[in-house]
């Protein structure tokens, strides 16, 4: 997938536009949170791409959520994950992620693949 003149990773989502859309959304969300972080400020100040210029203009804020994920991989072909969201109580700023696909989904036999083609490479 091309956007611009830069190539997407393969292994990268197919739901660009959403993906790009929540990670700009936490990123604003991390400015808020940390206004005098040189870093993010320079990063920002950067200016980015007329697409990161546009998303970041719509003032979405986000914390990342549940939700589903599509991916496109090259071993595994297209699968569809299931994403959960859990924050620590004990931990502020702290947040786990987990995966799951629908058993006996095509999904499923994608990550079959994938850990297969893996366990072949490690034999070798």
């Amino acid at each position: 997938m091309r956007t611009g003149r830069r190539r997407l990773p393969v292994a990268g989502g197919t739901d660009w536009d959403l993906a790009a859309r929540e990670a700009i959304a936490v990123l604003r969300l991390n400015a808020a949170r940390h206004p005098r972080d040189p870093a993010l400020a320079a990063l920002l100040d950067a200016g980015g791409s007329a697409e990161f210029r546009r998303i970041w203009d719509a003032h979405e804020v986000d914390v990342g959520r549940s939700g589903r994920r599509r991916y496109r991989h090259p071993v595994a072909g297209e699968i569809e994950l299931h994403s959960e969201r859990f924050d620590s109580r004990d931990e502020p700023g702290q947040v786990l992620f987990t995966y799951s696909v629908v058993p006996g989904s095509a999904s499923d036999a994608g990550l079959r693949r994938l850990t297969d083609a893996d366990t072949a490479g490690r034999r070798t």
